[in-house]
């Protein structure tokens, strides 16, 4: 009777996962047999923080990077057009001003006066670009 027991050797199914009565869903969630997993016991609210360079990532008060400003770089950027150190230091209202002065100091070489003024207000930017870079590195202390 060996025959009678061949239909018993088929393989079984899992056993199936029933929840109980406290773990089910509300009623008429679209959730089925499979229960939402239990909410966290102590839940911290998710705030999330922009990435700052100047801030360091370990526990303390925030740093501030100063980065140098190149003294050289700051002269060379007025030599080619006046006002362009001073921005690069920062002082963009400085800049501005520079380069009004010499857009007025382009329709005075007309009148002759701009010959002595034009070249007058370049070399001022430079100068004033340099020093400000040098400035800004004393005051905060960076070694260029």
């Amino acid at each position: 009777m060996a025959d009678e027991n061949y239909g018993d050797e088929r393989p079984h199914a899992p056993p199936v996962y029933r929840p109980t009565p406290a773990a089910l869903p509300p009623s008429g969630s679209l959730a089925g047999d499979v229960p939402s997993p239990p909410p966290p016991s102590d839940p911290v609210p998710f705030h999330p923080q922009p990435l700052v360079a100047h801030q360091q990532m370990q526990a303390g008060p925030p740093v501030a990077v100063v980065v140098a400003k190149n003294p050289g770089v700051a002269a060379f950027l007025s030599f080619v057009w006046t006002g362009a150190g001073q921005i690069y230091n920062g002082q963009v209202g400085i800049g501005l001003l520079f380069m009004a002065v010499q857009f007025v100091n382009f329709f005075l070489l007309f009148v002759l006066i701009g010959f002595i003024t034009f070249p007058l207000t370049w070399i001022a930017s430079m100068i004033h670009a340099y020093s400000t870079a040098q400035d800004f590195n004393r005051r905060y202390g960076v070694i260029s």
